[in-house]
This record gives structure tokens, C-alpha cells and sequence, in this order.
């Protein structure tokens, strides 16, 4: 599970700094109120996985999954450009984290019930 949370805290960094993107984008008139609000529910969104997932919640984990493989295939369809740089490695660290995730549910599968 630790290999997921330092994922998931790489993601919230990489969300913070889009986020702080934007939000400069925004005063220039690049980027719309919505794509703000976006970034910023992004960032709440992997916030709340992140406490959740420090306490080993199960059905947060089964959220977070699908959640992590969109994301890869999401920056994938990107390409391999210079602008989709940052994309690439927040795909690199949803594949962590969902890999951290299949590993940690098959440990708990694994686990005598007694």
C-alpha cells in the first residue's frame, strides 16, 4: 500500500502545480473558470482517496482502480508531444498506484479469515 501513497501524493503534486497553471492561465485569459474548477476538483478528489487509502478502506480502492487506468489511457491518447509531457507522467504514477492497488487487493484476498 505504501507504493500507491507515494503515487497518490506524486499525483496530488502534479495536480497542485496544473491547478496553479491554470489559476495563472486564468488572470490572462487563457483558461476558462471551468477548467479551474476542474483542476480543483481533481486535487480534492486525489485528496480524499489519499486519506482514505491511509486507512485501508476497500471499497475506496476499488474507486481509485478505474479511476488510475483512465488516467493512463487518457494521456496516451494525448501522444507522445511536448505539451502532454506532464499528462505522461501523471500517467506514470496512475500506473504505480494502480499496480500498488491490484497487489494490495490480492494480498487481501490471500488472507486467511478466521
Amino acid at each position: 500500500m505504501s507504493l500507491t501513497l507515494t503515487a497518490l501524493r506524486w499525483m496530488i503534486a502534479l495536480a497542485i502545480f496544473g491547478l496553479a497553471v491554470r489559476i495563472f492561465a486564468a488572470f490572462f485569459g487563457e483558461a476558462t473558470a471551468a477548467q479551474v474548477t476542474m483542476a480543483t476538483a481533481n486535487v480534492a478528489i486525489l485528496w480524499g482517496f489519499l486519506a482514505a487509502l491511509k486507512r485501508p478502506i476497500k471499497w475506496v480502492a476499488y474507486l481509485a482502480l478505474p479511476l488510475c487506468i483512465l488516467d493512463v489511457f487518457g494521456a496516451m491518447s494525448g501522444g507522445f508531444a511536448p505539451e502532454n509531457a506532464v499528462n505522461m507522467v501523471d500517467a506514470i504514477f496512475s500506473f504505480v498506484a494502480a499496480c500498488g492497488l491490484v497487489i494490495w487487493m490480492s494480498e487481501q484476498r490471500k488472507a486467511p479469515v478466521r
